[in-house]
């Protein structure tokens, strides 16, 4: 029982590792987040983006993308299209038991980590010149 204990303390302590907040953003690059206009550091805190935004306000505001993609458009040009993912923390157990001969054991297991569907991009947002042009958040 001691082992599912601490397993389940060691995964809790991973899965909180991996969300990064934009407050763990701003004390990442605290002289990006204070050259911001104050309305603009409240939507930053919030985690939100708006059309005119830079790139860095953007890595502020959401983290880094899951993809980045280079599009051309005949009547925009290039531009870059960061996409954001929906992911779910996906936690399994496992017990096993087993025995040869005389001797037997048993083990707990416990592992997580982040599944995300292909289909499952939360947002979009397109750069051009390194400025937000155009902000896509898709519907569940």
């Amino acid at each position: 029982m001691h082992a599912l204990r601490l397993s389940c303390l060691v995964l809790i302590m991973f899965l909180a590792g991996c969300a990064s907040t934009p407050e763990d953003r701003i004390a990442q690059d605290r002289a990006a987040f204070d050259a911001l206009a104050p309305a603009v550091q409240e939507r930053v805190r919030r985690g939100a983006v708006e059309v005119g935004d830079d790139e860095k306000t953007v890595l502020l505001a959401l983290g880094e993308p899951a993809r980045r993609v280079d599009r051309t458009d005949a009547k925009v040009g290039k531009t870059e299209v960061w996409i954001y993912l929906r992911s779910r923390v996906q936690i399994s157990f496992g017990v096993g038991v087993g025995s040869y001969g005389s001797s037997g054991g048993a083990s707990v297991g416990v592992s997580g980590g982040q599944w995300t569907p292909r289909d499952n991009e939360a947002l979009r947002v397109e750069f051009k010149d390194g400025r937000v042009v155009e902000i896509e958040r898709r519907k569940r």
